[in-house]
């Protein structure tokens, strides 16, 4: 899919802003169900593999350009309603689990 691939190079050029946040939004306006599930699953699947990157990549450098980083990644995955699924493997587990 053209447009995944499209978000994906945008993510992967570290182009945390608007346009980028814009651009995902009209790739999940799909035109069916099927389309949408598929859409969303290969970006789930992408945002899932690269956001422990994108944190670790950004790890050291100033707190407002890790915000800014935090702030994309909230926004991407709350535009595809998946933000617990997304961020649950980089966050610390629980001794309780």
């Amino acid at each position: 899919m053209e447009g995944i691939s499209q978000f994906c190079s945008l993510v992967r050029q570290r182009r945390f802003d608007d346009v980028t946040l814009g651009f995902l939004q009209s790739l999940l306006v799909a035109k069916d169900v099927k389309s949408s599930s598929e859409i969303r699953s290969g970006l789930r699947l992408f945002l899932r593999s690269e956001s422990p990157l994108i944190l670790r990549e950004f790890a050291d450098q100033s707190i407002d350009r890790v915000l800014v980083v935090l702030e994309f990644l909230v926004q991407a995955t709350a535009l595809m309603s998946d933000i617990e699924e997304i961020i649950s493997p980089i966050l610390p587990r629980s001794s309780s689990r």
